[in-house]
């Protein structure tokens, strides 16, 4: 019996993993052929990894149905890639989009890290992104993509409550 309560004692006291915040950076906006656009950007955040991006028309405001307008903007999904030193991804506009100032926002949903920026377009070129906001949970300074820690099977409540037991248990003998 006291072999069993210091089992749960010290599988109680196993240490539970948590993981490192991730980041995304957007790094550059450029004009490619065709008037497309490219958005491209590095993480931490493992290959394989989905992240959504969104470039939206600062001049965008809701109108009425019958009100003729346009939309300018695009969003869509890329995979993260493996680069070194960190992993990176590449978000491609193929449709043209008209002069005008736009905000682009890159966002890991499962982790809610996310990263934006501005950039604008004019006649004549694509201006490089300004004012990149990154935000992460916590700020990691890895010098290797991290990849996502295996889960432990056991939660803090279970620990808990394995040390409450095996303390009882232990009391009792």
């Amino acid at each position: 019996m006291r072999t069993m309560a210091l089992m749960i004692l010290i599988l109680a006291c196993l240490p539970i993993s948590v993981a490192a915040a991730g980041w995304v950076e957007i790094s550059a906006v450029a004009g490619g052929e065709n008037g497309t656009v490219i958005v491209r950007g590095t993480t931490n955040l493992a290959v394989e990894n989905i992240l959504q991006v969104e470039i939206l028309s600062v001049s965008f405001t809701p109108t009425d149905k019958s009100d003729p307008g346009g939309f300018s903007g695009a969003s869509g999904t890329v995979t993260v890639e493996e680069g070194s030193p960190y992993n990176i991804w590449t978000f491609t506009v193929k449709t043209p989009l008209p002069p005008d100032t736009y905000l682009v926002t890159v966002t890991h949903t499962e982790s809610g890290t996310e990263a934006g920026g501005q950039f604008t377009i004019t006649e004549e070129t694509v201006s490089e992104i300004t004012t990149p906001v990154t935000t992460a949970e916590t700020t990691t300074a890895a010098t290797t993509p991290e990849t996502a820690p295996a889960q432990m099977p056991c939660s803090l409540v279970v620990a808990v409550f394995g040390i409450v037991v095996g303390a009882f248990l232990v009391r009792r003998m």
